[in-house]
């Protein structure tokens, strides 16, 4: 039998989530989805419109490419060429903290009311995060980009960053010749001494040796970079052109409306849709009869909707915990959907009839007793008779159900006990072909009879007596009772309520029912959510 269980559970069991699954999750929970991106798209919105606005103006320098044309004697100094800088470098110093705080003194920043409480390093540091230098891709240009929340000062702080960093550039350069003039000027006089001092070189002059003359080629450039050098130090101009100056920007950059507006609904619905596929991944319980199919790897044999769920026009025969209210049944879109189950018990793959069944749950509250309370009916009202028997022995809610009194010492605990026989117990209820074997013990220390020889007698002398036996058990995880009910039955049946059974549970039920060799036939989904209007 476990064979022939793990044969249908392979045959019906689900494949993973596909691209059709993911848009029917999409169009089910599309009011959530909804609901996701018109929050982040009025959030976009009040960014666009009610953020203070903040203007961007830019300027463009133009770094002249700097050349060294001499050669060979080069290397023999240690120290480059000053005018000689690469792009990298200048950004570096336009990005400088001296460059900001040269800024501050262009622009007397500091004695701005607004600006008085910060002291010359914090507001310097403010300076340098409202402003951005960039270049020019495959150019010599740098581009200054200074924003603020005034278009005017904008302006003013992108030319006056561009200027401080040509007195920075022109500062820097001037220390750095200094330098060199120093430096070129120390080797010069060295030179000079030594050619003047070198007795040797004097008396073979005429001579004119190799080293002679080298000292001699190297002492005439070293003069000649000793003026250069000195021209430098003085020079009083960069190669730096400001190519266009910043102009007040007329309308503010940030925030860009139709961007936030375009982007806030774009990233709702993306959040929407992630939230709804993330939630259908990790979401433990059944929600729709593809779950339950999933979960148990069974067929499912019925779909019954959720009774808050449609029209209190439409015609019900029951209430979740009421008592029935009418012996007919007809127009009850709840046993039109259990005819499925009443067909399938009939037309069963088996061929066989399964006369003694139940609808077994996993846990309380998910509906096993309403369950088989319908089932009976249904079977009652397509003319069989029915027997529907109470084998909950530790809370037996089947005469509550149905408004009936039942007294102590009756209903199926008595029967096992061999106190009566099953045609003085059984009460013909209010509806034509169906009896009830209710009973009123609370008495767990019984319930191992529900597995034993007298059982299973009891069954069939009952099957002999009625087309169809019921039997309303315990959930199945709490307590063991209906495992071993379910070894002595037909067939039972797997019962599931939507947003409210757990997968995992689904597992270890099928477990439990796999381990006492019980026969399951499928499940049923209980309380699915249905459509407004689709009753017939």
């Amino acid at each position: 039998m476990n064979r022939e269980m793990e044969k249908r559970s392979s045959e019906y069991a689900a494949p993973d989530i596909d691209v059709q699954e993911l848009f029917h999750y999409v169009y089910i929970r599309k009011r959530l989805i909804l609901t996701i991106t018109a929050v982040i798209f009025l959030l976009s919105a009040m960014y666009a419109f009610f953020w203070p606005p903040t203007y961007e103006a830019s300027t463009t320098l133009k770094i002249s490419e700097a050349t060294n044309t001499d050669s060979g004697n080069d290397q023999q100094l240690s120290m480059s060429d000053p005018g000689h800088t690469s792009i990298e470098t200048d950004i570096e110093i336009a990005q400088s903290e001296s460059v900001a705080l040269a800024t501050l003194d262009a622009l007397h920043w500091k004695e701005k009311p607004q600006y008085q409480k910060l002291n010359e390093g914090d507001l310097a540091k403010r300076l340098m995060r409202a402003v951005k230098v960039t270049s020019v891709k495959e150019s010599k240009l740098i581009q200054i980009q200074a924003s603020s929340r005034d278009p005017q000062e904008s302006a003013e702080l992108a030319n006056a960053w561009a200027q401080s960093f040509v007195t920075v550039s022109l500062s820097l350069r001037r220390q750095e010749a200094q330098a060199r003039y120093q430096y070129i000027h120390e080797q010069s006089e060295q030179m000079k001494k030594k050619i003047q001092e070198d007795e040797s070189y004097k008396r073979n002059y005429l001579e004119q040796t190799s080293e002679a003359q080298s000292d001699e080629n190297t002492y005439k450039w070293l003069i000649e970079q000793d003026r250069k050098a000195l021209l430098a130090r003085s020079a009083d101009d960069f190669d730096v052109i400001i190519i266009d100056p910043a102009q007040a920007p007329k309308a503010p950059a940030k925030p860009n409306r139709n961007l936030c507006l375009a982007g806030g609904l774009f990233l709702g619905l993306l959040l929407g849709i992630q939230v709804v596929f993330i939630r259908e991944k990790f979401r433990d319980h059944v929600w729709r009869p593809e779950d339950l199919t999933r979960a148990s790897g069974l067929p499912l044999m019925a779909a019954v909707p959720d009774l808050d769920k449609i029209d209190k026009g439409s015609h019900f025969l029951l209430y979740p915990e009421k008592p029935l209210e009418s012996d007919n049944p007809s127009f009850s879109v709840h046993l039109e959907s259990l005819s499925l189950l009443r067909m399938a018990l009939d037309f069963g793959e088996t061929g066989k009839k399964q006369q003694a069944l139940a609808v077994l749950a996993s846990n309380a509250g998910e509906g096993s007793t309403w369950m088989n309370a319908h089932l009976a009916l249904s079977l009652s009202h397509a003319g069989k008779r029915v027997l529907l028997a109470d084998a909950d022995f530790r809370h037996p809610s089947l005469a509550r159900t149905f408004g009936i009194k039942t007294h102590a010492g009756k209903g199926l605990p008595a029967l096992l006990q061999g106190k009566g026989t099953a045609v003085d117990m059984v009460l013909k209820s209010k509806y034509k072909h169906l009896w009830l074997l209710p009973h009123a013990m609370v008495s767990p220390e019984t319930a191992d009879l529900l597995g034993s020889d007298a059982m299973k007698k009891l069954i069939l002398r009952l099957k002999q007596l009625f087309d169809y036996v019921i039997f309303d058990g315990a959930p199945l995880l709490p307590v063991v009772d209906s495992a071993l009910l379910a070894s002595s039955l037909d067939g039972v049946i797997l019962l599931a309520r939507s947003n409210y059974t757990r997968r995992a549970d689904v597992r270890e039920s099928i477990k439990r029912l796999r381990t006492v060799k019980a026969k399951v036939l499928g499940t049923v989904l209980n309380a699915v959510a249905a459509e407004k209007g689709k009753t017939y």
